[in-house]
């Protein structure tokens, strides 16, 4: 384990060097400033220094995290992921939830007839999504699931959270039998959407009314992508052949957030269903992609 961050690293997409700062948001989190660089061969913004391990496990490990951010969400969505996912596979497959959180998936899965397990980021997170969902949940730091052979691996709203995104999903890659699917979904971040625009530009205000000013929050998202570096990454995975890749607007995180906010998110909503035009702007991607036989 490490205590301190790391001060200078490769794109975790790519492999590409670092420019200079390129995205409005920082923080200051646990003693340390953290801000954010842009890939001068791919575009990903990522987080820079990069979180010690210790401070991830303490962000993540216990599970405060999923309470507070996802104890009010309904099962919709995680019904329909798990709909389209067992669209896609034989009755009984088995499923990993790389990052089940609080296990919501989990049991949508199982209520799709599919042998579903999950993936955490410690034991205390993992114990308690096993008991939430009544599935059985793996530590991230044992081996037994990349000896799984499983027949899909899902990772939703994880590959922001990632410090080696890319090394993460070619162990999951590994883990899939041949012929196995590899679904993902998330936010794009760094994508042309109102909702980006509008925030990089209160940011910005914000900067130059009180240009020293740094919020206090954790920094739990390392990586912003937006669609040409998010399909890049996956691109670059060997041994996997595309299926799916589609990009939507949800209005996040304005919707619901204020008078203002909520009209911007609602514009670009509508402005990302506008033939033509919807297909290059959003914040969030869902993707599916088959592992060679």
């Amino acid at each position: 384990m490490k205590d301190t961050p790391t001060e200078h690293r490769a794109c975790p997409f790519c492999g590409g060097q670092p420019g200079p700062s390129a995205h409005p948001h920082r923080s200051r989190h646990a003693g340390h400033d953290f801000a954010y660089r842009a890939c001068v061969a791919c575009g990903l913004v990522f987080i820079h220094p990069v979180p010690s391990d210790d401070l991830l496990a303490a962000m993540y490990g216990s599970g405060d995290y999923h309470d507070e951010f996802y104890a009010g969400d309904g099962q919709g969505a995680y019904a329909a992921t798990a709909r389209r996912l067992a669209r896609h596979l034989p009755p009984g497959a088995r499923v990993l939830d790389f990052g089940c959180g609080a296990g919501h998936l989990l049991a949508a899965l199982r209520e799709q007839g599919l042998d579903a397990s999950g993936v955490e980021f410690g034991p205390a997170a993992a114990e308690r999504a096993a008991r939430r969902s009544g599935c059985k949940v793996f530590d991230l730091a044992g081996d037994e699931w990349r000896a799984g052979e499983w027949d899909c691996i899902h990772l939703g709203d994880v590959i922001e959270h990632l410090a080696a995104p890319r090394e993460v999903l070619e162990n999951c890659v590994a883990a899939l039998k041949p012929g196995g699917l590899l679904s993902a979904e998330g936010p794009l971040e760094a994508n042309p959407s109102p909702v980006h625009w509008a925030a990089r530009g209160f940011d910005a205000i914000k900067r130059w009314r009180n240009p020293g000013a740094v919020k206090e929050f954790p920094p739990y998202h390392l990586v912003f992508a937006s669609v040409a570096s998010q399909r890049g990454l996956f691109e670059r995975l060997p041994g996997l052949v595309p299926v799916a890749f589609t990009l939507s607007e949800t209005g996040w995180p304005y919707r619901g957030n204020g008078a203002l906010r909520n009209a911007i998110a609602l514009f670009a909503i509508a402005l990302a269903r506008l033939p033509g035009i919807g297909r290059a702007l959003g914040n969030r991607f869902e993707a599916l992609y088959r592992k060679a036989a």
